[in-house]
């Protein structure tokens, strides 16, 4: 009797316990609230899954890379970079435009700058949370193709090669605190990792977006 009460005991311990985690993985942790705020994002949406709208998305991708690179050159705070690329919507809506028809295709280009929800984002040497960041929408014809994503601010997919001695300084430049600095870095950020990837297990699990 003792041993089937210590083990209703254990199991609702255990159950308390997981309940507990399952939902601290859904409250930003120290930093990230910040961190939404002060990152941009690049969403490029092709029209389909063909070979030809994917290559096309991709060529779109580098038109739009090499134009917001040269306007924001030097650009080192968020607002700036906010302001710039507002008033960039057209310009980058018609050189969109103009390369997807360069490369044969009729798809048309919408271009929305807005906040929008994001997945986990794994790069070479960063992972991003999922959240809502401030993100430039490009989409190609229907928008039903996979997605292209990457981060305008501070330039992660800007700059084909990074300075990895400076790398540390130029977020700080762009206002970023050490604490944001080390949720995004993957050497430095395993318990974050940890977390971004139970978000993953679950959303898997029970077919949710999170």
């Amino acid at each position: 009797m003792k041993n089937r009460k210590f083990t209703k005991v254990m199991l609702s311990l255990s159950v308390g316990i997981l309940i507990a985690s399952v939902l601290s993985s859904f409250v930003p942790a120290s930093g990230e609230e910040q961190l939404y705020r002060d990152v941009i994002r690049l969403h490029v949406i092709a029209e389909s899954d063909s070979e030809r709208d994917q290559a096309v998305k991709l060529c779109v991708r580098d038109s739009v890379l090499e134009l917001v690179s040269e306007k924001m050159d030097g650009t080192v705070t968020y607002d700036d970079a906010y302001e710039l690329l507002s008033d960039m919507v057209p310009e980058i809506e018609r050189v969109a435009m103009e390369r997807a028809a360069k490369e044969g295709s009729s798809a048309t280009a919408k271009v929305v700058f807005e906040r929008e929800e994001y997945p986990v984002r794994y790069y070479e040497d960063y992972a991003l949370p999922a959240g809502e960041y401030m993100s430039m929408r490009i989409i190609l014809g229907e928008g039903e193709g996979k997605n292209w994503w990457c981060v305008l601010f501070p330039p992660l997919c800007r700059e084909k090669a990074v300075n990895k001695s400076a790398d540390e300084e130029k977020f700080y430049a762009a206002g970023f605190t050490p604490e944001e600095y080390k949720i995004i870095k993957k050497e430095s950020g395993t318990k974050y990792r940890v977390r971004f990837r139970l978000l993953e297990v679950l959303a898997e699990t029970f077919g949710f977006d999170y």
